[in-house]
């Protein structure tokens, strides 16, 4: 197809651009504020399991951060090269421009079909086709557990609480475990920071993926606008730079829409985790209130100290002791399978926080997958970007004001 061109349409094509690159701009202005909020592990204790995972979190909103710079940088810089082109074939003599565009020949473009496109007979119009551009979460979403599908910081909150108002059992607990530490604190350093930001991260992600999709609609609709108004080898250039720039968008909403879901899957394992924890802990502490019960009894009776009456107890079971002995004595026979039903749930609670831990020191490592949430824990590939669009003869004074800077 020999030369034309519209220099309005080429024009309108370039503010269509500049726009896509002022809403990814929205985008990488809340990547860039939910970074500044910091993480939502506690510096204080870090070997929790948010202390563990967010490293690898900090690279990939880092990584985020860079993306959407990139797709900022490109589609302005595309924008004014395009706006200026359309000055320029306004002022050039169309001979000239046509004696040009033969000079540096260009790979032919691939035509945008109409079915590639909502509403194709406005795409001339070059007007955005969805609307696009952010003003930060919406509330709604970081309240609503319909979206999230998890409150895994309310089960956090609510492990960690239980230490408050346990008394004399919380002493017991330690006879029990045998650690100079209750289990209750174990759980508080394993649980520790401020689960919500996890969530919020998840929503802007969500909310990228699905702003970079509409970007990539708008680009598809400039493409497809443009086919007939524009054509040559400049035309051609220019159309190949929006095919790559279009499916390096595409690429990054897929990105976002993968680090979303990677983090509600983070979340949705730590809470069934959580929800183990938890009924194994209340269990394991009802449990030892019926230890301080029987045992105080057992200790009376005895003329023993209440923790004498346990740490023999212990003792003959630890070292796999004489069974018969208990069987005998009557006052230790509840106490006994009391104690041994203690350790099953205590040992099933710490079971789960080691599983939380140990995926979390699986994620901070990079591995490729975690088999607990099921998805593939490494973030999705990120786009490859085209080279910055630049129409090579193309001349006007926004394109010099850039090259100074």
């Amino acid at each position: 197809m020999g030369f034309s061109v519209e220099p309005e349409a080429v024009c309108a094509l370039g503010n269509l651009v500049a726009r896509a690159g002022d809403a990814a701009d929205t985008y990488r202005v809340w990547f860039d504020r939910v970074a500044g909020d910091g993480s939502g592990q506690d510096t204080e204790h870090g070997e929790g399991f948010l202390a563990q995972i967010w490293p690898k979190l900090d690279e990939w909103q880092e990584m985020s951060q860079s993306l959407a710079r990139s797709a900022v940088g490109l589609a302005g810089t595309a924008g004014t090269e395009l706006c200026c082109a359309g000055c320029w074939y306004s002022a050039v003599d169309k001979r000239v421009a046509e004696r040009l565009d033969g000079i540096h020949p260009e790979p032919d473009a691939a035509p945008v079909p109409p079915d590639d496109v909502p509403g194709p007979g406005e795409a001339r119009k070059f007007r955005d086709a969805l609307p696009v551009g952010y003003a930060g979460p919406d509330q709604h979403k970081l309240e609503d557990p319909s979206w999230w599908p998890v409150k895994a910081w309310k089960e956090a909150e609510e492990l960690t609480g239980l230490g408050g108002s346990l008394g004399d059992v919380a002493a017991l607990i330690k006879v029990l475990t045998g650690s100079d530490k209750d289990f209750i604190e174990m759980l508080g350093d394993a649980l520790v920071g401020d689960w919500s930001v996890l969530q919020k991260q998840a929503v802007v992600y969500a909310d990228a993926a699905e702003g970079f999709g509409k970007i990539a609609v708008n680009i598809k609709h400039g493409q497809y606008g443009i086919q007939e108004p524009w054509t040559g080898e400049a035309a051609d250039r220019a159309k190949n730079w929006l095919a790559a720039y279009h499916s390096a968008v595409t690429q990054l909403a897929q990105y976002f829409d993968h680090a979303s879901q990677v983090i509600q899957a983070l979340a949705q394992t730590a809470y069934h985790l959580m929800q183990t924890i938890r009924h194994s802990v209340s269990a394991a502490i009802d449990i030892a209130l019926l230890i301080l019960a029987e045992g105080k009894t057992i200790a009376l009776k005895s003329g023993e100290d209440l923790v004498e009456v346990i740490q023999h107890v212990l003792a003959s079971l630890g070292r796999g002791g004489n069974i018969i002995e208990f069987l005998e004595n009557r006052d230790l026979v509840q106490l006994v399978h009391l104690v041994l039903s203690f350790l099953d749930a205590f040992g099933i609670a710490q079971t789960a926080v080691s599983t939380l831990l140990g995926w979390g020191h699986q994620i901070a490592m990079g591995e490729a997958s975690a088999r607990a949430a099921g998805i593939t824990i490494a973030a999705a590939e990120p786009p490859r970007w085209p080279e910055f669009y630049e129409h090579r003869d193309a001349e006007c004074p926004a394109k010099r004001e850039r090259a100074r800077l």
